[in-house]
């Protein structure tokens, strides 16, 4: 969470893979009451009302597979999501 007013970061968000392991986060956005993480492992999402964000259990897998960016725009969520190759 961020505090504008003092302009600083008030909590993050960490450990959030599927279970409990640290992922790495690309991008973030926010629509509504909800924000959105794109990550190595996919994109998740939570509900900006939950008392406890940096419980991972709080975050619901949405996506799959590497993902690299996400937006919000005119009420609906983008997001980058790269194909794996071989």
């Amino acid at each position: 969470k961020l505090d504008l007013d003092r302009k600083e970061i008030v909590e993050s968000y960490q450990n959030l893979g599927p279970h409990g392991e640290n992922i790495s986060v690309n991008a973030v956005t926010i629509l509504g009451d909800s924000i959105f993480a794109a990550t190595d492992s996919g994109l998740i999402g939570a509900n900006l009302n939950k008392s406890n964000l940096a419980d991972f259990s709080q975050w619901k897998r949405l996506t799959k597979g590497n993902c690299q960016k996400v937006v919000s725009f005119k009420g609906k969520i983008y997001a980058l999501k790269i194909k794996a190759t071989s």
